[in-house]
């Protein structure tokens, strides 16, 4: 299932810190759900985890009217974070998760669960949910940009506030909480919601920020109005929900939050439908490694029955984003990326007569394939005569279609990692790093695709850049993560396979960083969607 985009806002801002070309504030007022679930005894945070993905599946196929939808976790609590345009899409929601709430309330306790939104909007919540024990918030102040929601993954950082306010101070309290409005409609500019609403003598906020440094603008903005609030608010509690790019920061932050992590799989505006951005999804890879037969050289050997696969790949019914071969002086692999399992038995099907006529001067040691449960099904039956690994693909595995759209030679930079999962450590472990490292790479500018795979045992990475610098500037973003890797997976083989043009800056980048590496050629008539009529002929 191809997973949605990440949320991005497009919006520049000026040296100021204006807005330009942004949507203009609305005082409408998000809807929301807190509840707040706890492991029943003898169950664990992970036994409520297991349920998120029917939440998520429900919400995709569910109420048109969800803003927000996602989960944040620490060592005790389950909190999930929920936000409707109206009242109406409360109702709907509750209707539609009815079953999965059943289950979940199997492993955990509903600690809590408050609602917010107006109280004229609110009737048919309230009766409708009278028997939950809940509280009650009016929303009394909000500002929101709605325009500048984007479908897809939520990576904002997203404070939810609870404020206990000292005895016949709850009218002052609530003029405070509206001259901050009034601030960060004003100046604030990387805000995509600020809310407050009150119940009793207590008041909830729901703040919305595009990640850490739209929170830290904010206080500079609003800081002339923190010793108002110190003088009208008893004690408060603040949660913060944050992806991994900003948790660091979040823990860091004098701040006091009780800090949330923020589901890998958390959604803005839910829906079926995939953005432009780049799309989520499981591609399938074949990787089969050939090694050369004594008295034979590569490229003498290698040559002539690769330009035939070019060939065949070119003009052939298989839907192939991508193919190419690396080589040293002993070995060569074949770089293959596909739509689906059925286009990898097309293409094993044309290129049967130049396999077999490589097979007289290589040794096939493996091939490794890799893609959705589906397609390794597809693929299994048909090559069990192969020396075959089958690995299957992570759901943090993604792809940028525009980056590789265009047809022609390739020279970006592969870069494939082979290893074993270690002893007492397991696929959950694995990919829970592997969503860390995706949440990076989703800012990436140059990269053309990203996938990780395994069998429980094996794990089997594909990346490729579109340029050495493209390469360097995700190693940065990367590199702190390198060691909680490390705690997971053992006996690693990292390859760069690199044009000819790029390989000296990748010797030498290898024998500082990474001097176990192995460094390939990436052979000259490497393809970037070889089809026939658009892209040059093999001798050009």
């Amino acid at each position: 299932r191809p997973h949605l985009s990440i949320l991005h806002i497009s919006e520049k801002t000026n040296p100021k810190g204006r807005r330009l070309n942004m949507s203009k504030a609305s005082r409408n007022p998000g809807f929301f759900i807190v509840p707040f679930f706890q492991p029943k005894e003898g169950k664990a945070i992970s036994d409520i985890e297991k349920g998120f993905s029917e939440f998520y599946r429900q919400v995709e196929d569910g109420t048109e009217a969800t803003l927000y939808y996602g989960f944040g976790s620490d060592s005790k609590n389950v909190v999930c974070k929920e936000c409707y345009m109206n009242a109406e899409g409360i109702l709907e929601h509750l209707k539609e998760v009815d079953s999965q709430l059943k289950s979940t309330l199997g492993v955990a306790n509903l600690k809590s669960i408050s609602f917010m939104g107006p109280e004229k909007d609110m009737k048919g919540v309230m009766d409708a949910t009278k028997g939950l024990g809940p509280m009650y918030y009016d929303t009394f102040a909000s500002v929101m940009w709605k325009d500048n929601f984007s479908p897809g993954l939520d990576r904002t950082l997203h404070l939810m506030q609870f404020f206990d306010i000292k005895e016949g101070k709850i009218e002052e309290a609530k003029k405070v909480f509206e001259e901050l409005c009034q601030v960060v409609e004003g100046k604030d500019t990387d805000t995509l919601m600020y809310q407050f609403g009150v119940s009793g003598n207590k008041i909830m906020g729901q703040e919305l920020f595009k990640d850490y440094g739209g929170l830290m603008s904010h206080l500079e903005n609003v800081k002339h109005l923190l010793p108002k609030l110190s003088e009208v608010v008893k004690k408060n509690q603040t949660f913060a929900f944050s992806s991994q790019r900003d948790i660091e920061a979040v823990k860091k932050s004098p701040l006091g939050f009780t800090v949330l992590d923020l589901n890998y799989n958390s959604m803005i505006l839910p829906t079926k439908e995939s953005v432009d951005s780049f799309l989520r999804c499981e591609l399938s890879h074949l990787l089969p490694k050939f090694n050369l037969k004594p008295g034979k050289k590569v490229l003498e050997a290698g040559e002539p029955t690769w330009k035939k696969f070019y060939q065949e790949v070119r003009e052939g019914k298989a839907k192939c984003p991508y193919y190419g071969f690396g080589y040293d002086s002993k070995t060569c692999y074949c770089i293959e990326v596909y739509e689906s399992g059925s286009d990898i038995l097309s293409h094993l099907q044309e290129v049967d007569a130049p396999l077999k006529e490589t097979l007289e001067s290589f040794d096939l040691e493996y091939a490794y394939f890799m893609g959705s449960p589906e397609d390794l099904k597809i693929v299994k039956e048909p090559t069990k005569g192969l020396p075959s690994k089958y690995l299957t693909t992570f759901e943090c595995s993604m792809a940028w279609p525009k980056l590789i759209s265009k047809f022609g030679r390739d020279k970006s930079v592969h870069i494939i990692y082979q290893a074993e999962i270690k002893e007492g450590k397991t696929g959950k472990n694995l990919s829970s790093v592997c969503k860390k490292f995706a949440q990076f790479t989703e800012t990436d500018s140059g990269t053309l695709y990203w996938q990780v795979g395994s069998d429980g045992k094996q794990v089997l990475a594909f990346e490729a850049f579109k340029d050495w610098k493209s390469f360097q500037d995700h190693n940065r973003k990367i590199q702190h993560l390198e060691l909680e890797l490390g705690e997971v997976i053992t006996n690693t083989i990292l390859m760069f396979i690199v044009c000819e043009d790029d390989l000296e800056v990748c010797k030498k980048f290898t024998a500082q960083e990474k001097p176990k590496a192995m460094v390939l050629t990436l052979h000259k008539g490497s393809m970037l969607l070889p089809v026939a009529g658009n892209i040059f002929t093999y001798s050009n």
